[in-house]
């Protein structure tokens, strides 16, 4: 990869340096990519950028499908199952190898419009028997940013009051009327007259 170097910003955002543009769009095609199983929202940079957080009303998510039959694995049956809970995106190497069949984890990307769906019936031809079987499939998400069903995006959620103000910090067991310092030093508070 010719990734050189990544530059941070006090607001949360990241530049990634790379040796050329072709590199530079092979990962930004080539997403969706996660840090600590969280989606990282790559924009390529131009003269004039603003560093505002956008509100975000799609984002791509890993589903884990349990009970899913087998008669499903293929890419025309995931992509059905999948289109169900929003956009598929793609399957992950032991689901397209089937390495792994207890479950089949599906990258989606879900719309903040959509309420999550965490069950499905599912119907499929069954092989032997010709006819129409139905099975309830479950939906696990591996993981969801926090979703405004007010405002209908990813990132915040505006019936969460959080107008609380930060309580103090009371150390018990010292009196100081001057402005003090605390530090932790060795997991002990120590504080340091001003």
């Amino acid at each position: 990869m010719g990734l050189y170097d990544i530059l941070a910003t006090d607001s949360g955002h990241f530049f990634f340096k790379f040796n050329s543009d072709a590199e530079c769009e092979v990962i930004l095609e080539g997403g969706p990519w996660y840090i600590a199983g969280k989606p990282i929202i790559l924009r390529k940079w131009q003269p004039g950028l603003k560093f505002d957080k956008e509100a975000v009303k799609t984002i791509p998510v890993w589903c884990i499908f349990s009970y899913l039959p087998l008669e499903l694995w293929t890419a025309e049956g995931f992509s059905r199952v999948a289109s169900a809970i929003g956009r598929p995106i793609q399957v992950d190497r032991m689901t397209a190898t089937r390495r792994r069949i207890t479950y089949a984890r599906i990258c989606i990307e879900i719309n903040a419009e959509t309420e999550p769906i965490f069950e499905l019936d599912v119907q499929y031809r069954n092989p032997i028997t010709g006819g129409n079987e139905s099975v309830k499939v479950n939906v696990e998400y591996q993981w969801t940013p926090s979703r405004c069903t007010k405002c209908l995006v990813f990132g915040h959620d505006c019936s969460k009051n959080n107008t609380k103000p930060a309580q103090p910090v009371v150390v018990k067991g010292t009196e100081t009327t001057q402005d003090a310092w605390m530090t932790r030093r060795k997991g002990k508070d120590k504080i340091i007259g001003k």
